[in-house]
């Protein structure tokens, strides 16, 4: 029984392994269209678009857009680094240090929570998420006294990596001026329900293992 217990560990520790090396693949994005809102002459997440696999597979997403600088046009593809919140190594807004660009991001992730359990301030938490990566947003018009409030809110929170298990970001692998912008969409399977799902069946494969010893 021992044995087949340290074999499952072995195999939990393989699958976690293929897990984080699935995220850090590329993958092409599409943009689609918008959803209509927005504040300062400025449209609003959600975006619209759709996630084309290896094997030609298309998903359709929502993007959230926390890339001021740069721009998207109807119906653009490009490539992106897919990463998640255990390894920020590949995004686009680096801070300096992981615990700084950890910050970063989690202060962002946090406000998009938070437009979608606000969606009456979904302007104002936009502008406030735009303005973490480029502090010039607070000069543009949408940027209003409630995306202040906002981003006071997300600055005087702490950061956990991991802690945004369900966002993935996607980094274009054109570092030019002229590339695409970077996005956040969700995970469509929530990540710790298919570990326990997975753990599980090893326990169970463990204990029908015995089973068969006795």
């Amino acid at each position: 029984m021992k044995r087949v217990i340290q074999w499952a560990f072995v195999l939990l520790a393989i699958s976690l392994g293929l897990a984080a090396t699935a995220v850090a693949d590329t993958i092409e994005v599409t943009f689609t269209g918008v959803n209509g809102d927005n504040q300062g002459g400025y449209y609003i997440s959600p975006y619209y678009g759709f996630l084309t696999g290896k094997h030609g597979k298309k998903t359709d997403v929502d993007l959230a857009c926390d890339d001021f600088l740069h721009e998207i046009t109807w119906g653009e593809t490009w490539t992106a680094t897919v990463s998640t919140f255990q390894d920020l190594s590949q995004v686009r807004f680096q801070a300096g240090t992981p615990s700084l660009t950890l910050q970063r991001y989690g202060e962002m992730a946090w406000l998009l929570e938070q437009m979608s359990q606000n969606p009456s301030q979904a302007g104002d938490i936009q502008f406030a998420l735009w303005s973490i990566p480029d502090p010039a947003v607070q000069s543009q018009p949408g940027f209003t006294p409630g995306s202040a409030h906002w981003l006071t809110l997300a600055e005087n929170k702490t950061y956990t990596p991991g802690g945004f298990w369900r966002f993935e970001i996607l980094t274009p692998t054109d570092p030019t001026a002229n590339s695409a912008q970077e996005m956040f969409i969700e995970r469509p399977t929530p990540e710790p329900a298919s570990l326990a799902l997975f753990g599980t069946g090893l326990l169970g494969l463990a204990a029908f293992v015995r089973k068969l010893r006795k």
